[in-house]
């Protein structure tokens, strides 16, 4: 074969190296590996360059220069499959094979006509292919990619490549060059070619595939951080609401306890006047003495409204469920009202007895909550209906209120949230009461109800299962 084809194989071998290497730079820009392995092209492209561009006519010493490069130039491919290595640390025998081939090299370089300069080279090669293999296994980088394999393969090929010259070597026989014909020289840089491009896109779809993992990786962080971010949002609204909920309460508590304390003061006040005037009489004092129970009964509701409601804007109050007789509690909670408005409400019990599993301290309060509510939203002169009895039906213990209001059109249809009032403000208060109710029928997931009749009539349902 004519030394023109040598020529051109050499060109085309070199052409295919710049190429994949400018593509590797210009793909993956940020890769340390990448530019491992251009590097290694570069310096194997510059050796295949002088030794074709001079053949003729090259030195000895120039073949032993072009020699060491190519050998330090296959140095570089291990560094390259290194790279991206989480652990950074090289292992022994790379390490190891790394010092041998620059001084392997340097010794090719000090003595161009030794005659072990093919041993020499075959014993380079194969220590760098095979530290290559070892880097490649040991790498977690490449874990899990498809061409990893590929890489092995192509390494392997090249191991057993070399070491079919072992053989004819010096001193294991005469060979001290590399190719020693045309033919031959040729036939090895066809090999070259083929062997050079399976193992660069070998390399390319190495790191393409570890690049495209890193994404998948860097996507399913991104997306735990937005989740974590939209949990973290989530919390903090609810710290907010939380915050701004026991604000709410705590501006509650003093609303609510400060006037019926002021009340409080005031009719003590107005007993300490009464007893130290000439207004001794027996019926003097028990209208003041009924004056005074009554402010110390609206205490004592805003007292109990204020803590229940505080564990119930909480969410963090247990129900105390046990077998109850719900007539009993609602007797009980009609004599918690008012003395002096108790003949207003005209209770009917359908049943002499009604037992569920119920909280009997929320229950009551809730009941007090509607008969008060009811006694202070209608006139005074106007009777109040109080009727306990059974749904079978619906399976339900029902409670039942109805009065006369005194405006309809006060009647506000949310009248059951929290800080809401059932009228306007001319009554006072910050619509807790109603607020205890709905949140009783919550807890015993029954339900509460309002609807209006013959007009000016205000019905209050409260369905408790039983």
């Amino acid at each position: 074969m004519s030394a023109t084809l040598i020529y051109e194989l050499s060109l085309l071998l070199i052409a295919q190296a710049v190429i994949f290497s400018v593509i590797f730079v210009l793909l993956y820009p940020k890769r340390q590996s990448v530019y491992f392995w251009s590097i290694s092209n570069i310096l194997l492209s510059g050796a295949i360059y002088f030794v074709a561009s001079g053949r003729d006519s090259i030195t000895l010493s120039t073949a032993a220069f072009s020699a060491a490069v190519g050998m330090v130039g296959a140095g570089f491919k291990p560094l390259a499959y290194a790279a991206g290595n989480p652990r950074k640390r090289l292992p022994r025998f790379t390490k190891i094979s790394i010092v041998t081939t620059l001084v392997l090299a340097l010794l090719i370089i000090l003595f161009p006509a030794t005659p072990y300069k093919l041993l020499m080279l075959i014993v380079s090669g194969t220590m760098m292919s095979l530290t290559s293999l070892q880097i490649i296994l040991a790498n977690r980088a490449w874990t899990g990619t498809t061409a990893k394999w590929i890489n092995i393969v192509g390494l392997l090929l090249s191991v057993a490549g070399l070491n079919s010259r072992i053989s004819s070597a010096y001193p294991f026989g005469t060979s001290t060059e590399l190719m020693r014909n045309n033919s031959e020289q040729a036939l090895n840089l066809i090999f070259l070619i083929f062997f050079s491009f399976i193992l660069q896109m070998a390399f390319l779809a190495l790191v393409a595939d570890r690049v495209a993992r890193e994404q998948i990786f860097a996507d399913r962080r991104s997306a735990r951080l937005k989740a974590r971010t939209v949990t973290m949002a989530e919390e903090q609204q609810k710290l907010s609401a939380l915050a701004d909920e026991r604000m709410s309460l705590l501006r509650m508590l003093t609303h609510e306890v400060r006037q019926p304390l002021n009340n409080a003061q005031a009719a003590l006040q107005t007993v300490l006047l009464d007893l130290s005037g000439d207004a001794r009489s027996p019926e003097a004092l028990t209208d003041v003495a009924k004056r005074a129970q009554r402010t110390v009964g609206e205490v004592v509701l805003a007292i109990s409204n204020s803590i229940v409601g505080a564990s119930l804007v909480n969410s963090n109050r247990p129900a105390a469920l046990q077998q109850t007789d719900m007539c009993t509690v609602a007797r009980l909670a009609m004599l918690d009202t008012d003395p002096a408005d108790l003949p207003r409400v005209v209770a009917h019990y359908h049943q002499d007895a009604i037992f569920a599993a119920v909280d009997p301290v929320l229950l009551r309060l809730a009941i007090r909550n509607l008969l008060e509510n009811a006694l202070k939203f209608s006139a005074r002169d106007t009777k109040v209906a109080f009727d306990v009895d059974i749904d079978d039906d619906r399976m339900l213990a029902t409670f039942c209120v109805r009065n006369i209001v005194i405006d309809p059109s006060l009647i506000i249809d949310d009248m059951f949230g929290f800080e809401k009032r059932g009228a306007d403000s001319r009554y006072g208060g910050l619509g807790l009461g109603l607020y205890i109710v709905k949140r009783c029928a919550d807890i015993h997931h029954g339900h509460i109800v309002h609807e209006m009749e013959d007009g000016n009539v205000i019905k209050f349902e409260l369905a408790i299962p039983c």
